[in-house]
């Protein structure tokens, strides 16, 4: 048995594959399995995998139909048989001494689900910025979590906990035995399908460890697929249902029902933002169908920017995001315009 077993969903991630690989076989802690599942690649991705493989027997292959991360991710925990789980994205990478680091954390502190830190990066213009869940927890959550301490969710009074509870699979480590005895899945598409998973591992486990060390490197990456826009995003009201489902067979719904509310309404503002033109009606139609009178209110609300302070209505300039374009919305005296760039030609609003 493995001390840890990492797990990668591929796609057409060629141009960082390599760099994503070699800080996975250069890690200190040498005991481990790489479970990569190639989704359907078009791209030399497979045979940059297989090439691995060859060369070290610690990393395994396998393929599927192009399915998404969610069941990729899925393949691979049934088959995992390390005694702790992470989770890689093929064109991010990790610190040398993330296994060594966490394998360490996990029998000291004996936890289910350990949560880290890690670094956003940008090549393009060699920004870098870190992430704690200190901070996160303090701004979004109300409640700050000292680095290097238990926590629960319990923990939190904010009606915001299950959106801004950091819904990422692989700024966490898990323990393979609690994951699968409690069945924990992702959601079986491609979009927020990672949302279920982590919200089910926070809110099953008994310990939770936050390890206030950057581990984890995440590349800002426009093409990634939590920016793509397309009618994939309409998996969220699926994922929406898995989680009522999730939150009512563990006898949660009725302690976290305004809680699941506004993370439904908050997370189909997100994905609003990557619709297509021509489905925005059918998609605002089905999200106003799943929310409570006062949800829809909210929703519209923020869709129509009436949330807008009393100084922001007289003048402010916002970033915007919409049909996965980037915007400048810049308001004068309660009329919006979009700000004219070299790369966007727009008009007016």
């Amino acid at each position: 048995m493995p001390k840890i077993s990492i797990i990668v969903p591929v796609y057409n991630v060629e141009k960082f594959l390599n760099e994503s690989m070699d800080s996975v076989k250069n890690q200190t802690l040498t005991d481990f399995e790489c479970i990569c599942v190639n989704d359907g690649s078009t791209d030399n991705s497979l045979e940059i995998l297989k090439n691995y493989a060859k060369k070290d027997s610690r990393f395994k292959v396998i393929s599927q139909e192009n399915q998404g991360q969610g069941v990729a991710r899925n393949k691979a925990i049934d088959l995992a048989t390390g005694e702790y789980i992470v989770f890689l994205d093929p064109d991010d990478y990790i610190e040398s001494n993330m296994l060594e680091v966490l394998y360490s954390t996990f029998l000291k502190t004996n936890a289910q689900v350990i949560q880290f830190d890690y670094i956003t990066f940008d090549k393009r213009n060699h920004k870098k910025r870190l992430v704690t869940f200190s901070r996160q927890s303090k701004k979004g959550l109300g409640h700050k979590v000292k680095p290097n301490t238990f926590f629960s969710w319990r923990d939190f009074k904010s009606k915001k906990l299950l959106a801004e509870i950091p819904l990422a699979v692989w700024n966490k480590a898990y323990s393979t035995k609690f994951i699968k005895e409690n069945n924990i899945k992702l959601a079986p598409n491609k979009h927020g399908e990672d949302h279920i998973f982590s919200l089910g591992a926070i809110l099953l486990a008994d310990k939770v460890f936050y390890l206030g060390e950057a581990l984890y490197n995440y590349r800002q990456n426009a093409g990634s697929s939590g920016n793509r826009v397309s009618d994939d995003n309409f998996a969220i009201f699926d994922n929406i249902q898995y989680l009522k489902e999730f939150l009512q067979k563990h006898n949660l719904y009725n302690t976290l029902e305004d809680e699941f509310e506004e993370y439904a309404r908050i997370v189909m503002g997100w994905h609003y933002t990557c619709i297509p033109k021509e489905s925005t009606k059918r998609y605002i139609e089905q999200c106003l169908q799943s929310l409570s009178p006062a949800g829809k209110e909210k929703f519209l609300s923020k869709l129509m920017s009436k949330d807008k302070t009393f100084i922001e209505k007289i003048f402010s300039v916002k970033n915007w995001k919409q049909h996965g374009q980037k915007k400048k919305i810049l308001t004068i005296l309660g009329s919006e315009f979009v700000i004219k760039t070299s790369k966007d030609k727009q008009i007016g609003l």
